[in-house]
């Protein structure tokens, strides 16, 4: 999801260049909702990543003119991508992803910066001008009507996938955090897909068992609800997901917690957002993403809670408490 929102910009980059092309965007069940948030899509075309005749059918039916392939390893989308029909293909040379030979013109695919320079870098292989920042379009204005009031704190602590837990902050963590950040209106609410919902009452218990106001929220409004829930926060603290990139683009105070994952490749990009890495130890070793084996695990235990706060203070100043400062820079310790 977080590549999908992150690839608006490319998206409007492509706008300016080709102001009268149809833009169609091919996105799998898994990035459908985000892609429906991406301005300047004429249509959004689902297609099943195992399903190869049926996506190369819908592929070949839509007469393309470019395909720019966004992915930077995958090898199926690449195959996808060579036979889609197009006269002009252009994607990723990764290395030692071998996929480069589907594409007519490549960018290398570089892990030292951002990926938003990536795919800057494969718009400008093919000619266009390339220099957009990301943004989306939400369906309904950013507001609340759901009764919560003004001072909203969330919380994004779930990370899914088969390491999903070395990309999570310890419980702990989050209860010092909710008591350094607590005022006497704040409501701390945890957002999580519908199956983490037993995780996020639990986390809420211990909030409130430490003094908060804390619960858990799931929309029925998919993604562009939580859109609209966070850009209405006065503070969206998230691991590095999907979720802390939403946050980021639609301007909420955002701060991420970045243990395994490279803030110089992942980073939240926003106007108030800031990243929260580790003081000591390695870290940030994650390129595509599946980088784990071979590098620690208790990375994230060891972001501090003073560190957070001073983030905090940043993107979202006057927030914390005065009393809150004054507590030792040793919080949070694993």
């Amino acid at each position: 999801m977080g590549d999908t929102l992150l690839s608006s910009a490319a998206v409007l980059d492509i706008r300016q260049n080709q102001p009268d092309a149809q833009i169609l965007y091919f996105a799998f069940k898994e990035n459908l909702e985000a892609a429906k948030l991406l301005p300047a899509v004429d249509e959004i075309v689902r297609v099943e990543v195992g399903n190869m005749l049926h996506t190369v059918r819908s592929m070949r039916n839509r007469k393309l003119n470019i395909l720019f392939d966004l992915t930077p390893w995958q090898r199926l989308t690449a195959f996808y991508t060579a036979m889609s029909g197009a006269p002009l293909r252009i994607g990723f040379r990764s290395p030692g992803q071998h996929r480069h030979w589907n594409y007519d013109i490549t960018a290398e695919h570089s892990s030292v910066v951002h990926e938003l320079e990536n795919y800057r870098s494969l718009l400008r292989a093919a000619g266009f001008r390339a220099s957009k920042e990301p943004a989306l379009c939400l369906p309904d204005p950013p507001t609340l009507s759901l009764g919560y009031g003004r001072d909203l704190v969330v919380f994004h602590p779930w990370a899914n996938g088969d390491y999903g837990a070395l990309r999570e902050w310890p419980d702990d963590h989050w209860v010092a955090l909710a008591t350094r950040l607590r005022r006497p209106n704040t409501l701390f609410l945890i957002t999580g897909a519908p199956s983490e919902r037993p995780r996020s009452e639990q986390l809420a218990q211990k909030l409130v068992a430490a003094g908060g106001r804390a619960e858990p929220f799931v929309t029925t409004h998919g993604l562009a609800g939580v859109a609209r829930l966070l850009a209405a926060s006065a503070l969206v603290v998230s691991i590095n997901t999907g979720i802390m990139h939403l946050a980021a683009i639609v301007g909420a105070p955002t701060v991420a917690l970045n243990g395994p994952t490279a803030t110089h490749r992942w980073g939240p990009i926003g106007p108030r957002a800031l990243a929260v890495e580790p003081r000591e130890g390695a870290h940030g070793f994650l390129n595509f993403g599946f980088e784990f084996a071979g590098n620690p695990s208790d990375c994230m235990h060891q972001i501090l809670v003073e560190d957070v706060i001073q983030a905090v203070d940043k993107v979202a100043p006057g927030l914390v408490p005065s009393a809150a400062r004054s507590i030792g820079a040793t919080a949070g310790r694993a």
